[in-house]
């Protein structure tokens, strides 16, 4: 026996039904999954308790979309193995107010991942922006250090550039050695150079990281993955590679 989809109107009073709610519509074709909360008394506790089950329903036209609330009637006829409920009527449509509420939640939560990914990149940016600005300072250090120990005369405005640049205070009884001795705790020259060698090396990684090509930066590293890592490891992976060159030569190959 073929089973017909007959409108509610048509349908006999003495029909056994239920009202429940759409949980879901792509079960199956023309298959709706309906939950229907139903009170039964419970007689281990002598009291009513809710108990929900979950019912497939033959829905002709698919009308029903997740969230209605609808009639489900029991025609005596077994439409598939599983089915034996047919929708009657829809009795009230929610699906709409869902979805645009569920679109509202989404766009939300959009919101606070581009506010909380925006935060990350700008922490990044700064901190980038500070340690850049570290290294610089270091090597303003070391030059006016070298500029003391090197140039015989030095006049007092130049003294007093100095100091004002490394925030010291000075004195017009103050000369080249005695603000030197305030820069500095050693007096050992090649230390100093040393140190302002590694600076300036920095100096240069730091720019090579930020106007080099792609392709010149992975042709210096041999690392095609170098675009993926971050500041640090960037840093990390140039400093292997130009550890055992001079400033000439890394100025050459990062010009």
């Amino acid at each position: 026996m073929s089973f017909v989809h007959t409108p509610f109107k048509t349908l006999h009073a003495r029909i056994p039904s239920k009202i429940g709610t759409v949980i879901a519509t792509n079960t199956c074709k023309k298959t709706i999954k309906v939950k229907v909360e139903e009170e039964i008394f419970v007689k281990q506790i002598g009291k009513n308790t809710i108990k929900g089950n979950r019912y497939l329903v033959h829905d002709e036209h698919e009308t029903a979309k997740v969230g209605d609330v609808v009639r489900i009637g029991y025609f005596n006829v077994r439409i598939s193995n599983r089915k034996k409920y047919s929708l009657m009527e829809i009795l009230d449509t929610k699906a709409e107010k869902n979805a645009e509420l569920l679109a509202e939640q989404k766009r939300k939560n959009a919101i606070e991942e581009n506010k909380k990914f925006a935060k990350i990149n700008e922490a990044i940016k700064e901190k980038n922006h500070y340690a850049e600005l570290g290294v610089r300072r270091d090597k303003l250090f070391f030059d006016d250090i070298l500029t003391l120990k090197n140039d015989d005369v030095l006049t007092f405005e130049q003294l007093s550039e100095i100091c004002k640049r490394n925030k010291l205070d000075i004195s017009s009884s103050d000369n080249k050695e005695t603000v030197l001795h305030k820069l500095l705790s050693f007096n050992d020259i090649d230390s100093i150079k040393k140190r302002a060698n590694n600076v300036e090396k920095e100096i240069f990684i730091l720019n090579a990281i930020k106007n080099l090509s792609t392709e010149r930066l992975i042709s210096l590293t041999n690392d095609e993955n170098i675009l993926k890592l971050n500041l640090d490891e960037k840093k990390d992976k140039l400093r292997n590679v130009l550890k055992d060159k001079s400033v000439d030569e890394i100025r050459q190959l990062c010009a």
